[in-house]
């Protein structure tokens, strides 16, 4: 096997000459006219294959050390050229360069949600990213190749060239002359050249309708999604996820959440699986993680009965990726559920109070006749809030009403808590006895979800505000980047008081089943010698001795035969 070509080593600037680059990363263009070359040095090199000449070197960021992978995505806009260039460096953030003006268009990834390794689909549209914690990600490139048609004039130009050509004046070209005659060796080993690689300036600072969310994902502007919203009733199915963890700004603190999947399954639920049976066996391995992540985050989630049933349609929804269901569900609890445990271990009256007020002001026919027949609130709001309407809405219903709840202020949700009740005002009305509400309030006949979210919105635009709920609740306040913020709500001296008695059940529990299995012990000892013994009994008395066995079990469980 012959080569047919070889490419010219790069010189070097000073800085960098006591390292070698090392190449251990390539890449060429669809058209196969340049390759770019990166390795142990923060430059790359680029070389015209068709003239098998050094054409550029462009000097990456301040931060990228060395150069682990290179890709040009494919598309069919450009002809070939590959225009656009996403260079992942050792710090595991891929970062996109604008071939045309050298420029740096954007990033993906970031520190605490590392890239390893990536790879493009054939028609250029999705990036595939496998991250250091092994979880693998998805992203949209025609994202970033819109900012190429918004970058504008090239922030470097181009610096080095293989050889003189027409587009080199002529004291240039001398120049250039010169200095390679200098750095083959004409200064008796001083290095110079006229290398001046291109240097990448940092991203424009994004507008005020986006920013960096969880690991690199723009959070996308809250006031358009809500007229999106409000236009077609809910959230393409295909970007809710996405949506829903733009609007509730998750961290995406895989360090810390780390920490807390380091403590493995919580001893409050160890035998989640007969408590609450699923029949997944992976959803449920998955709401367990879920559940033990929450409990070893605050000691109140080990305790609250309900919260299986709580957590259980957000685990669904996101099982393919724990860390965000974690944290929609740390928000959810810190926002929605706030003061869910001022009177733990009662339901929080104080929120039930102003579900009823609501209720007054709307429809105090309802509210009266429901307390005509000894109906209270922690009979007809308690168990659609506790449930958060899983219980009485369909899956598409659900979604949708959650798709409004998350773009609003956290007291909407005691809104459509009040406005379920108001917009079923005749068929409570008919509603006479205990079983008949139970059945309503667990088992509601068909609604119309629209009519509801749009009583809801009434409701939070004519409520008095001496009893809006937004006075009680506030607004959304996102969780805290790098480490969770400390849940401490709730009266302390009942949850440790219910943490030792469940400990103290436990311990019980074992000691019964060491005896248990100890008993056992003694037991499966005797079954196996007994038939030994009725053999041997036999033989004795076929020979005509006589025989007078003692049975003694000792404390080492071995059964001895006395003779």
């Amino acid at each position: 096997m012959e080569y047919l070509y070889h490419l010219p080593p790069p010189p070097l600037p000073p800085c960098y000459l006591a390292s070698s680059p090392r190449f251990r990363a390539f890449a060429t263009t669809e058209d196969g006219t340049v390759m770019v070359a990166g390795g142990r040095t923060p430059l790359l090199h680029m070389w015209d294959l068709t003239s098998h000449q050094l054409m550029k070197a462009v000097e990456l960021p301040g931060g990228v050390r060395e150069v682990r992978q290179l890709i040009f995505p494919p598309h069919s806009w450009d002809g070939g050229t590959s225009k656009l260039l996403g260079v992942l460096a050792q710090d595991g953030v891929l970062r996109w360069l604008d071939m045309e003006s050298y420029q740096l268009l954007t990033q993906t990834g970031s520190h605490d949600l590392a890239i390893s390794h990536a790879h493009s689909s054939p028609d250029g549209h999705y990036l595939a990213a496998v991250s250091e914690s092994g979880s693998v990600l998805i992203y949209e490139i025609s994202l970033i190749l819109r900012k190429i048609n918004q970058s504008g004039v090239p922030v470097v130009k181009a610096k080095m060239c293989g050889k003189e050509n027409d587009s080199v004046p002529p004291n240039k070209s001398r120049e250039l002359a010169r200095a390679r005659k200098r750095r083959n060796g004409a200064d008796r080993g001083q290095h110079t050249s006229l290398y001046k690689p291109a240097i990448l300036q940092p991203p424009p600072a994004h507008s005020g309708e986006t920013r960096e969310v969880l690991g690199g994902a723009r959070e996308l502007d809250q006031r358009k999604l809500v007229a999106v919203l409000k236009a077609y009733g809910e959230y393409p199915a295909k970007y809710r996820a996405f949506i829903w963890r733009s609007l509730l700004q998750l961290p995406g603190n895989h360090a810390s959440y780390s920490s807390l999947m380091e403590r493995g399954t919580h001893s409050a639920y160890a035998n989640l699986h007969r408590v609450y049976p699923i029949r997944s066996q992976r959803l449920g391995r998955v709401l367990q993680r879920s559940l033990s992540a929450l409990a070893h985050w605050s000691p109140i989630f080990a305790e609250t009965p309900y919260l299986p049933g709580l957590v259980f349609p957000f685990v669904k929804m996101f099982q393919n990726n724990q860390l965000v269901t974690f944290e929609l569900l740390a928000t959810f609890l810190t926002n929605w559920c706030v003061n869910w445990f001022d009177y733990f271990p009662n339901p929080p009256l104080n929120l039930l109070a102003v579900v009823e007020n609501c209720l007054a002001h709307h429809d105090p026919s309802l509210l009266q006749h429901l307390i005509s027949h000894n109906i209270t609130s922690h009979h007809y709001a308690w168990p659609l809030m506790s449930m958060v309407f899983s219980e009485v809405l369909s899956r598409s219903q659900w979604l949708r009403v959650w798709d409004h709840t998350f773009s609003q202020p956290p007291g909407f949700f005691l809104l459509l808590t009040a406005s379920l009740l108001t917009s079923s005002h005749s068929t409570l009305l008919h509603c006479t006895s205990q079983d008949d509400f139970q059945q309503f309030f667990h088992h509601p006949p068909a609604l119309d979800v629209g009519v509801v979210i749009r009583e809801a919105y009434r409701m939070q635009e004519t409520t008095p505000p001496e009893i809006h709920p937004e006075k009680l609740l506030g607004s959304l306040v996102p969780l805290t980047r790098g480490t969770y913020p400390v849940f401490n709500k709730y009266p302390k001296f009942i949850v440790d008081y219910h943490g030792r008695e469940r400990e103290k059940i436990r311990r019980e529990e074992e000691d019964y089943l060491r005896q248990r299995c100890v008993c056992g012990g003694h037991v499966g000892a005797v079954e196996r010698v007994v038939p030994a013994f009725e053999i041997f009994k036999k033989r004795e008395l076929g020979t005509g001795g006589i025989f007078c066995p003692l049975l003694q079990i000792d404390c080492t469980d071995q059964l001895l035969l006395h003779v």
